[in-house]
């Protein structure tokens, strides 16, 4: 019994990590081409996108993503994450900013 128990949180863990990378990136490829839910990234082509923020490169009809580096985190009371989230890649990655009022 516990064998299935561990077996099935693992089950569960993997899904919720790899199913929302899946649905917020909609990338296919089609003829050595990778097409994106907006557009198509021609093979040797890179491109910034906002949704997710991420640096797309399709080399030989594979596509690799550049994510953004870990998200900005602080418990510092006079620093703001900021997320612009109209910008593209790397524009929409999280920053920190603070103040030097203590």
């Amino acid at each position: 019994m516990p064998t299935f128990t561990v077996l099935v949180g693992a089950l569960i863990v993997s899904t919720m990590v790899y199913c929302p990378v899946l649905e917020s990136a909609n990338i296919y490829l089609r003829r050595g081409h990778c097409t994106h839910k907006k557009g198509t990234i021609k093979n040797g082509e890179k491109r910034n996108l906002k949704n997710p923020c991420a640096e797309a490169t399709c080399n030989g009809g594979n596509l690799s993503l550049r994510m953004c580096e870990r998200d900005a985190t602080t418990d510092d009371r006079n620093c703001e994450i900021y997320v612009n989230k109209t910008a593209r890649y790397p524009h929409c990655c999280p920053r920190l900013f603070c103040s030097l009022q203590k």
